[in-house]
């Protein structure tokens, strides 16, 4: 499994921890957009301007990536709000601690029957923003923070535990456990979809000469494809047939128990379908149109 980081962190030493778990694949920064196709992983001093400025650069695309984004120590102790884009309060602060507690929201990230971890954590987070999804001990402090500004952003996590540099007061499994849970977690994410770009619904209505035209087409040609019954309606009677349209036709003959749709093609009750347009007064139409198909058949 592989994850995205950025060029500056190449030569960090938390590098050489995080290819022994996975493939860090190394993108520019001013192509993060286009470059991305894994989780991005910031870790080390990877804003080079400092971490404010390299927050506020991150707020402008990381709720709008592909993947969530994590991001790792070191942190800076000081508000964060303004940085990441947030209405509500977010702060940063520096702590020593190696006792962290498992939080109900952590579900997603499946850790098992854990219901503590061992590692060492230098920062933890505090304040009405995202979700906590690991505390510091029994402390109303954040070791892993969720961001999420609306529902339809992509996550931001942040987490103030040494998930790459090693310590004699972690657990290494807990360590490694929780590194692969939250690249996992961030790897299967979905986006769940904006309501203010749903396909707006249609009132669109089938014009009645319209439908009169596709069930002569359709008992007279004896096509069971709505492409081909789109292209027929244009070259033999000049109709363009919009593909709304086309579906309108499809449940409309469909409510009339005409034809029902069945994959790509249209299962016709032609008995049906003839009696219907002897009704309507289109049979005329639909014999002419046969005796043309008959004569292309025989030529």
């Amino acid at each position: 499994m592989h994850v995205n980081c950025l060029h500056t962190q190449e030569g960090f030493f938390e590098t050489r921890l995080l290819r022994r778990v996975f493939e860090p694949v190394f993108v520019d920064a001013a192509h993060l957009e286009l470059a991305l196709d894994a989780p991005l992983v910031l870790y080390g001093q990877w804003q080079p301007p400092g971490l404010q400025s390299g927050l506020r650069w991150l707020a402008d695309l990381a709720y709008k990536l592909p993947h969530p984004c994590i991001v790792l120590p070191p942190f800076e102790s000081g508000p964060l709000s303004e940085s990441l884009g947030l209405a509500t309060q977010l702060n940063a602060q520096g702590i020593d601690a190696n006792f962290l507690s498992i939080l109900p929201d952590a579900a997603p990230l499946n850790l098992g029957d854990r219901q503590t971890l061992q590692i060492q954590t230098d920062y933890a987070f505090a304040g009405q923003a995202g979700k906590h999804w690991l505390a510091v001990g029994d402390l109303p402090l954040a070791a892993l923070a969720l961001i999420q500004p609306k529902n339809t952003a992509t996550p931001l996590l942040l987490c103030g535990a040494r998930l790459l540099s090693a310590s004699g007061l972690s657990n290494d499994e807990d360590r490694l456990a929780l590194l692969k849970s939250i690249v996992a977690w961030a790897w299967g994410w979905q986006p769940i979809p904006d309501p203010k770009k749903k396909e707006p619904i249609t009132s669109e209505r089938l014009d009645e000469a319209i439908w009169h035209v596709i069930c002569i087409v359709l008992a007279g040609s004896f096509s069971t494809s709505p492409r081909e019954i789109i292209s027929l309606t244009s070259s033999l009677f000049a109709v363009e047939l919009s593909a709304a349209e086309m579906q309108l036709a499809i449940q409309k003959a469909s409510e009339n128990n005409l034809a029902e749709i069945s994959g790509d093609t249209l299962k016709v009750d032609m008995k049906a379908l003839e009696t219907y347009t002897q009704q309507n007064g289109l049979w005329a139409y639909v014999r002419a149109l046969r005796k043309d198909f008959e004569r292309k058949q025989m030529s």
